[in-house]
């Protein structure tokens, strides 16, 4: 396959017999390695080994938690280098071969990353991020792709200066509309679908083509922004990048992370609407803005963060996504105060001589009040704590401030996400829990958009006809 139809490391990797330079905790020496990509996404290493072969590997005891930081390095005849990191052996087994009379060992593992660098240095001018789960056929798109195949056939008859040999040109050719040009923070890109003939086993494969070589931190900001904005987790699998002759300088893969199964189950639900002349179309122009928005206050949401906790939300069971949506909302408010501080101040008592002499006061009352060692000890420590805004009486500065007022079904829902948490629902009633579930999410929803002023309006996926309303309007 071509390097910017799909991914190629498996071609590459497996198509000729590799030279392992450092074989890492694998058992060695190492006569032959494969990598392919599995069912769920992962990465497995599979290397064979002449008798038992010697394990480099250090034996943890069970329930260790460590970080897999192991890796291989080795090199292909095609002309690459590879690098294998978080290499974990999972198993291995062994027979015996006839033909070299003596066993052989074959292991296999699971990688967290694979680099492959081609053994010739060449400017960067396209880099290709592979992603599953962009579910484009939930939009309308205007975009265009063309993609055409051209061969020549021939046919010779006879042989020698007799010989006719008649010869065509054919091509064969389609094209989409799936796809959309964005310009995100000075970075060029394209995302669309990927062609029908990628390998099975992936849930709606696309890329994101970038011009250049945007390093990964931006990128990854990109796809948060990307799905944040679609209403839809784009998945990662790595990535290509092309010379200016198409020709790949590097392949990058790593295991995808598909946060659970119901990922690839749930419906694009953007924030905000895309739209400008039809429902669910995806004008460029609205998309940009707010894709563009939150890339430029990725630092006041606490992105990277945000992002992990809000498709988790999204994903948990019903009966705890509550207490999930409750914390990534906590959690937004709390990363908004310390990027303005001076605007939310987090002491009752601001100045430290007068709190002092207070906590001093305190502190002597409770000692000459007789109670038991335990008790006191439990007193002094909460009157060491009296001079925090309580967190509620702070997330309502953060929510005045931002002009994002709650409707009563709101503020019920928000004083009600710690009951998942404990374990209940909403009164026992599961239809209740899954419309306050709504609730939340549509108010981290608000927030975001806010936050990042990107844009005045934002969809309410809670009440029935998903209308439009301005972030000041709550959902009702």
């Amino acid at each position: 396959m071509t390097a910017w139809r799909w991914e190629i490391f498996e071609e590459l990797v497996n198509a000729a017999p590799s030279t392992v330079t450092n074989p890492g905790p694998l058992r060695q020496p190492i006569e032959s390695l494969s990598i392919r990509r599995g069912e769920e996404g992962e990465l497995v290493l599979t290397t064979t080994s002449r008798n038992a072969g010697n394990s480099a590997a250090t034996q943890h005891p069970p329930g260790t938690v460590r970080r897999a930081d192991e890796f291989i390095s080795f090199s292909n005849p095609i002309g690459f280098n590879g690098l294998a990191h978080g290499v974990v052996p999972r198993s291995w087994s062994q027979t015996y071969d006839v033909k070299v009379g003596s066993d052989i060992t074959t292991e296999e593992s699971s990688l967290y990353s694979l680099e492959l660098l081609s053994q010739q240095s060449r400017p960067i001018e396209y880099t290709i991020e592979w992603i599953e789960n962009f579910q484009a056929d939930s939009f309308l798109w205007f975009g265009q792709l063309s993609d055409k195949t051209t061969h020549l056939e021939t046919m010779t008859l006879g042989s020698g200066a007799a010989a006719i040999t008649l010869t065509a040109t054919i091509s064969e050719g389609g094209g989409s509309n799936q796809n959309v040009y964005l310009r995100v923070g000075g970075t060029e890109l394209y995302l669309g679908t990927a062609r029908s003939d990628t390998p099975q086993g992936l849930v709606k494969p696309g890329f994101i083509l970038y011009r250049g070589a945007p390093d990964e931190g931006t990128r990854e900001k990109i796809r948060h922004c990307l799905s944040f904005a679609l209403g839809n987790y784009l998945v990662n699998l790595g990535s290509t990048t092309l010379d200016a002759a198409y020709q790949p300088v590097s392949i990058t893969a790593v295991s995808a992370n598909r946060i659970s199964d119901r990922i690839f189950k749930l419906p694009p639900l953007p924030p905000a609407p895309l739209e400008t002349r039809y429902q669910r179309e995806v004008d460029a122009v609205v998309l940009s803005r707010i894709v563009n928005s939150i890339y430029a206050a990725s630092d006041e949401l606490g992105l990277r963060s945000l992002s992990w906790a809000y498709w988790h939300a999204l994903c948990a069971p019903v009966h705890i996504a509550a207490a999930h949506f409750g914390a990534a909302i906590e959690a937004l408010q709390d990363t908004f105060v310390k990027a303005h501080p001076e605007k939310f101040p987090t002491r009752l008592i601001p100045d430290d001589t007068e709190w002092r002499a207070l906590q001093k006061r305190l502190t002597e009352a409770v000692r000459s009040s007789a109670l038991e060692p335990e008790v006191q000890t439990i007193f002094e420590n909460k009157v060491a704590g009296l001079n925090s805004v309580p967190i509620s009486k702070l997330s309502e500065q953060v929510f005045t401030h931002l002009g994002i007022p709650l409707g009563e079904l709101e503020r019920t829902a928000w004083r009600a996400r710690h009951v998942a948490a404990h374990g209940g629902s909403s009164s026992g009633d599961p239809i209740k829990t899954i419309k306050d579930t709504k609730l939340l999410k549509g108010i981290l929803d608000r927030l975001v958009l806010k936050i990042a002023n990107a844009g005045d309006v934002y969809r309410d996926y809670y009440t029935v006809g998903h209308p439009i309303r301005k972030l000041n309007e709550p959902m009702s």
